[in-house]
């Protein structure tokens, strides 16, 4: 496996707090590589040491083999796009491009506006290429720093929370504009969030941060599923009860709201807090009697209507349990 960024135990200070912790990473070419963690946990600070903002204390970034860690960030091949978009405000979607264009490469004038309306047609976003950036919307303006991103050509782009300041509809729109934008171009991508729906659903391989370190990493349906701490499983938003209630004393059970059936013919006893409708789906809030857990559960809308607060039973899919020995995964230090 020949990595096209890695970072070898990465450590980073910023004034007196640490928030990078002996990282390594390695990025490999047509990653989809999402970071996933906390507010806090310093995935922004790890953008910014690839893209060259920010200088370790120690440790080593290599770029395509080569150490580029204290190499300057316009000579590292890749391209941030920042949570607040930087275009030029004075200057067209089209102008920014351009100005993007020649200024990392040796292109002519005519060269560079032929590339500009091509990234302006692959970004869908040729009707506002005349308009600044005071005149378009969140979407629109996402897209154009996206735009002027890829118009050096980057071998890595780098996306902090890009769709964390748009409305619910707008983002899943632009989620899958970056699944395509990936498929079209075959541009490597570090994305960072705290979405965990946003992590799951575009992530070739996913990185878990929390507290400047990485717990766990692999595939986002492994992670999912199968994951090995029981602090993934609960920012995953996956269930993690008491290991005795199905017969595995010593241990956390793990599964996912999906795996979880309502039955009307006994099963595991839990008590109904609240129903909420969140994101197109019904999510049943309850709490195992006995051990006064958290439970959620994901149900069909048609049957949203037949369940109440109070008591109720509950099934879970023997093919969806995982079970972790128990350990506290209230700190990082020691957790499951």
């Amino acid at each position: 496996m020949r990595c096209l960024i890695e970072l070898r135990n990465v450590w980073v200070r910023i004034a007196r707090e640490q928030v990078l912790r002996g990282i390594d990473l390695c990025v490999e070419k047509g990653d989809y590589l999402v970071v996933l963690g906390p507010s806090g946990s310093g995935k922004t600070t790890l953008l910014r040491v690839i893209a060259g903002l920010i200088e370790p204390e120690r440790g080593a970034i290599t770029i395509n083999g080569k150490d580029a860690t204290r190499v300057p960030p316009w000579e590292r091949g890749v391209a941030l796009v920042q949570q607040i978009p930087g275009l030029l405000p004075h200057l067209s979607v089209l102008d920014n491009i351009v100005l993007a264009i020649m200024s990392r490469r040796r292109a002519s004038r005519r060269e560079a506006f032929e590339e500009a309306r091509r990234l302006l047609e692959l970004l869908r976003i040729s009707d506002v290429a005349s308009k600044r950036p005071g005149e378009l919307s969140g979407g629109q303006l996402q897209r154009a720093a996206i735009a002027v991103a890829l118009a050096i050509r980057p071998e890595v782009l780098l996306l902090d929370e890009p769709l964390s300041h748009l409305d619910r509809p707008l983002a899943e729109q632009l989620r899958l504009e970056l699944r395509r934008l990936h498929k079209e171009l075959g541009v490597s991508v570090i994305h960072v969030t705290h979405d965990q729906d946003e992590a799951l659903s575009l992530a070739t391989r996913l990185v878990i941060l929390w507290s400047g370190e990485i717990v766990e990493e692999g595939a986002p349906e492994e992670l999912y599923h199968r994951p090995r701490r029981t602090l993934t499983a609960k920012f995953l938003g996956l269930n993690v009860v008491d290991g005795a209630v199905f017969g595995k004393p010593g241990t956390r059970a793990v599964f996912s709201p999906e795996a979880v059936r309502i039955s009307r013919q006994g099963g595991l006893e839990a008590i109904v807090e609240e129903i909420v409708r969140e994101r197109g789906r019904v999510i049943v809030y309850a709490k195992l009697l006995g051990t006064n857990e958290p439970i959620r559960i994901y149900i069909h809308p048609r049957e949203a209507s037949s369940i109440k607060v109070g008591k109720i039973f509950l099934e879970v899919s023997t093919e969806g349990l995982h079970f972790l020995p128990t350990i506290l995964a209230s700190s990082l230090t020691g957790s499951a």
